[in-house]
């Protein structure tokens, strides 16, 4: 059985000692993996979060939550003012050395945490807690992202999961408290996350409803719990995360080109915000790493180009319509890169591939090159033990689950194949009717 049912009055000590080998697993195996971090003179995970404008006088931790001028270009730009999330905080109380080496390890501790309390929340037995932490806490896309130095989405997914812990523990009878804790949590995502937290947090806005109607018995009681979660829910998000969202809007929206309505910008702002599309091909590197290869083959230092990542993640949408089998596509895409060339426009709408294919390759230099870092990865294992549980969860008379946990199983699991095809993108037919 997943589930741990203890009885009345008996203190959880398996889960209490299933917290411990959790954090001793998590623990060791990222002083291992980060062990580069323990170098007094190295500075790693700071792609996109460096050392020089941590130290910069324009990012003081103090000055910065209440004005953010960031001038190291020219008179310099605009950015979001740091709100209190729980980044911004450790940044504040640490030096930004201390700060790069420990932030990327300490996401993924916290990530780990977070999904096993969402477990533990569930009742789930305290083994399954432990892996569940472990496959979060070790998971290499956020491991990836943290390395590149975005920790954040790390700690947004986190809370994510705390929001989701706390619509569903039995510690607390009201649940009123219980839906204003997920919606501070969900505003700590929004803080952290910025875009992407909005994203999850329409996770939660759907588990809110899901959860309700799989624990009350009448549509009326079902009607009322959802309207009264949803409504805590929504207010005391926007509430903690009302100074980041009129950060973002003033900086990175309001009066920025490309979003005026003509047929011509929506195109081009359909190109940028589905450019980083997921090929369905590439879906095998979900439970593949690295079948599609690692890095550009530019970045590579070794003579051999042959382990090259070759797959289509990032690469400009211009060059797939250069490589349409309609002539009229291709035309039309050269038209719109290099004018009105008779000879281009002749050689693109004609049937001649290796010249069709020297203008691709001319213009490819000038555009947005692919790019993945090291690509998506859930982890075999994981993957096993998911497509284990749904086949469980189908079984009728003896599946080893309880209605309850058949219910979350099918949750996650629709929840899993959504996000799939919407990240699918340009390249399937959801992501449009989302944008």
């Amino acid at each position: 059985m997943l589930t741990n049912d203890v009885p009345t009055g008996e203190a959880p000590k398996g889960r209490d000692r299933s917290l411990l080998i959790l954090l001793a697993i998590l623990f060791g195996a990222l002083s291992i993996i980060c062990w580069q971090a323990w170098l007094p003179h190295d500075i790693v995970w700071a792609n996109d979060t460096q050392l020089g404008p941590l130290k910069a006088a324009s990012s003081d931790p103090m000055e910065s939550y209440i004005g953010h001028w960031m001038d190291f270009w020219w008179i310099g730009i605009g950015t979001p003012n740091n709100s209190p999330s729980l980044s911004n905080i450790y940044g504040t109380f640490v030096s930004p050395e201390t700060y790069l080496k420990t932030y990327m390890p300490l996401t993924m501790l916290l990530l780990g945490f977070s999904a096993w309390l969402l477990f533990r929340q569930l009742k789930f037995a305290p083994m399954v807690c432990v892996l569940g932490g472990v496959a979060a806490g070790l998971n290499m896309h956020a491991f990836s992202i943290a390395s590149w130095g975005l920790g954040t989405w790390n700690v947004c997914i986190a809370t994510i999961f705390l929001a989701m812990a706390a619509l569903v523990t039995q510690g607390i009878r009201q649940t009123w408290v219980k839906a204003i804790l997920a919606g501070l949590a969900v505003g700590l995502s929004v803080m952290d996350g910025f875009d992407c937290g909005a994203i999850l947090s329409v996770y939660v806005g759907v588990f809110v409803l899901f959860y309700a109607f799989s624990t009350e018995k009448t549509l009326a009681r079902r009607a009322a719990k959802t309207f009264e979660t949803g409504f805590l829910v929504v207010g005391f998000s926007l509430l903690i995360a009302a100074s980041t969202i009129s950060s973002l809007v003033g900086t990175q929206i309001v009066g920025i080109a490309g979003n005026e309505q003509t047929k011509d910008a929506k195109a081009a702002h359909w190109d940028f915000a589905t450019q980083w599309s997921y090929p369905k091909l590439e879906t095998l590197r979900l439970f593949m790493p690295g079948v599609f290869g690692y890095r550009l083959d530019e970045f590579m230092t070794t003579p051999d180009k042959s382990a090259a990542y070759w797959g289509r993640v990032g690469e400009d949408p211009h060059i797939a319509r250069l490589e349409s089998s309609d002539p009229e596509v291709r035309v039309n895409t050269v038209m719109s890169l290099v004018g009105s060339n008779a000879q281009a426009i002749a050689i693109m709408r004609g049937d001649n591939r290796a010249a069709r294919q020297e203008i691709v390759d001319y213009i490819k230099p000038h555009v947005q090159l692919r790019h993945s870092g090291n690509g998506e990865y859930a982890g075999v294992l994981v993957a096993l033990f998911a497509v284990f549980a749904l086949i469980q969860s189908a079984r009728r008379g003896q599946s080893p689950y309880s209605c309850e946990e058949r219910r979350m199983v099918w949750f996650f699991g629709v929840a899993t194949l959504f996000s799939l095809v919407a990240a699918w993108g340009r390249f399937s037919f959801l992501y449009a009717y989302l944008y």
